[in-house]
């Protein structure tokens, strides 16, 4: 709202002015015979006209076209100054204030999408820790637990985790239940759990945990891509923190905070690169 007022005040102050400029050039001649000078006798008129003129139709009272009438009467001077003057309002201040008020609204969506992800962030990693127990039960046999006492062992969490939904008497207090069962559940995993490349582009292939990633903004397009991303240490394997880390972090798009915080780690790596090759340089000395 404070924008579009912003805007409202430009496009009456340049108004305004040209009200001025046609009041003592044009209004000044009113008594002269010419009834198509009426229309700018005082500042107000003055104003209102210039602004049909930018708006609705630059039309006299007698409904001719007001601007070809004032051509005729000053020449040429006046067919160039109309249009540069049309086109300043048309594709300048016009678009100006548009561009305004559309970046207002860019921005505070991007404000209102931030404040949402920051709010629901536990509730979308109950989510995803749930999705990856179920894709851990569904490829267990390609991570080495065949033994059917995981699968058990998921049924009865899974008890737990529903337990603890309707237990719950708040929406803070139920995801941090949640929290510590899907956690508990993870924990009753082999701890030594690692996902390839190979086991993971079978979850990529799981519509449920690809409609996951999509709630979660995770872009999945390049899915080849994804697991390089998430294999920080490209040791070739994931464990389950790590990709629910990784994923954590990739939600949403890129922020300002993403961006200093590469430049400051970057920053550290180098100052930690000098400090060693300084501590080399007087080792071989």
């Amino acid at each position: 709202l404070r924008i579009f007022l912003w805007a409202i005040v430009l496009l009456a102050f340049f108004i305004y002015a040209m009200g001025i400029v046609m009041r003592r050039t044009v209004g000044n001649r009113t008594g002269e015979g010419n009834k198509y000078f009426d229309s700018f006798s005082s500042l107000h008129w003055s104003m209102f006209t210039i602004f049909r003129c930018f708006t609705d139709g630059c039309s006299a009272i007698d409904g001719t076209p007001l601007h070809v009438h004032f051509a005729e009467e000053f020449g040429i001077g006046f067919m160039v100054l109309y249009v540069f003057m049309f086109m300043i309002v048309t594709f300048g201040i016009v678009n100006l204030i548009m561009a305004l008020v559309i970046d207002y609204v860019m921005m505070t969506s991007r404000r209102r999408s931030q404040e949402a992800r920051g709010n629901n962030a536990l509730e979308m990693r109950n989510k995803l820790k749930d999705a990856i127990c179920s894709m851990l039960v569904k490829t267990q046999g390609e991570l080495g637990l065949k033994s059917n006492s995981k699968r058990r062992v998921f049924s009865t969490v899974k008890s737990w985790y529903q337990q603890a939904s309707r237990m719950a008497n708040s929406t803070q207090t139920q995801q941090r239940r949640r929290s510590v069962v899907l956690d508990e559940q993870i924990a009753r995993f082999d701890d030594n759990v690692k996902i390839t490349n190979k086991v993971f582009a079978m979850w990529l292939k799981d519509a449920q945990f690809v409609k996951m990633l999509n709630s979660l903004e995770i872009n999945t397009s390049n899915k080849s891509e994804l697991f390089d991303v998430l294999d920080s240490d490209q040791s070739g394997e994931l464990g389950v923190d790590e990709i629910i880390s990784g994923i954590m972090h990739m939600r949403g798009p890129p922020q300002k905070s993403d961006i200093v915080a590469a430049v400051l780690s970057v920053r550290h790596i180098v100052t930690v690169v000098e400090d060693l090759q300084a501590k080399l340089d007087q080792q071989w000395i």
